[in-house]
């Protein structure tokens, strides 16, 4: 990833207090995703492998900022 500005919508803070997942890891699975699946709306899922689970950040790109949508952990990578 480049040096762009990561924002967190409402919905993305909420689930990550939610579920107890920090900024690190947010930024961790941007900066080296696994895998990464195009969606729908211009938006994209990076998921990567942690030592507990997996984690699931969608976000999309814009021409200054990455808009992080939500977070959630996963057991299984999709």
């Amino acid at each position: 990833m480049n040096a762009k500005r990561i924002v967190y919508v409402r919905h993305a803070r909420r689930s990550m207090r939610f579920w107890r997942i920090s900024h690190e890891r947010v930024v961790a699975t941007l900066e080296a995703p696994d895998r990464v699946l195009p969606m729908a709306k211009g938006r994209f899922n990076a998921i990567k492998a942690f030592e507990d689970g997996f984690l699931r950040v969608t976000y999309k790109e814009e021409d200054d900022r990455i808009l992080v949508v939500t977070v959630t952990p996963r057991k299984r990578p999709w």
